[in-house]
């Protein structure tokens, strides 16, 4: 049998899933119609904010009201503040680069893991270390499809104040379970790029 093109084939968790998160929704007034791409390559949305209640169990540890958008397991990560040259990310990307030490994650709570990088960060700038490694892991065993510590690194980098980009490894170094992250050069050093 034929789908109609609105049919999709969803989980009874799915659906309940978006149940929580519609909740309460109105629809607005008026025709306001708007396209949105469906190509692989559209950029990730976050999830609206909602209340403590209304989440999901898999996403509890997730802000979902944080502006970052959620990644799955297998998805690339990158960022780059504004001013960082277009040669240094492709480098990092390539992984041309002399990673000069590496934090392995793994394992760890999240008060944990916020912890141990934020200390990681702090040490490495204070040596003057320029490009490191941060070794997180895919999620892939969770029941969601949005891995928790992943998505809280990708934000807690991004808030970072020490830390100019980052993007996901090579597979030989963790692939999309890792990320190189350039850090501001230290004042006390003079080393350069």
């Amino acid at each position: 049998m034929k789908k109609k093109p609105h049919e999709t084939d969803i989980t009874e968790e799915e659906r309940q899933i978006f149940q929580a998160y519609v909740k309460g929704v109105q629809p607005l007034k008026g025709n306001h119609t708007q396209t949105v791409s469906t190509s692989p390559t559209a950029p990730k949305r976050t999830l609206p904010p909602i209340s403590i209640r209304q989440r999901a169990p898999h996403v509890q540890a997730l802000d979902v009201g944080d502006p970052t958008p959620l990644v799955q397991s297998e998805d690339s990560l990158q960022f780059a503040h504004s001013g960082v040259q277009h040669h240094i990310i492709q480098k990092m990307r390539r992984g041309e680069i002399n990673i000069e030490a590496e934090l392995d994650l793994h394992g760890m709570n999240l008060d944990q893991a916020e912890e141990q990088l934020s200390r990681f960060l702090i040490n490495a700038v204070e040596a003057g270390w320029r490009y490191i490694l941060v070794i997180h892991g895919k999620g892939a065993y969770q029941e969601s499809p949005y891995p928790i510590l992943k998505n809280k690194v990708n934000q807690w980098l991004r808030a970072h104040s020490h830390v100019l980009a980052f993007c996901s490894a090579n597979p030989f170094q963790g692939g999309v379970g890792a990320v190189y992250v350039l850090l501001k050069r230290s004042r006390f050093t003079a080393s350069y790029i």
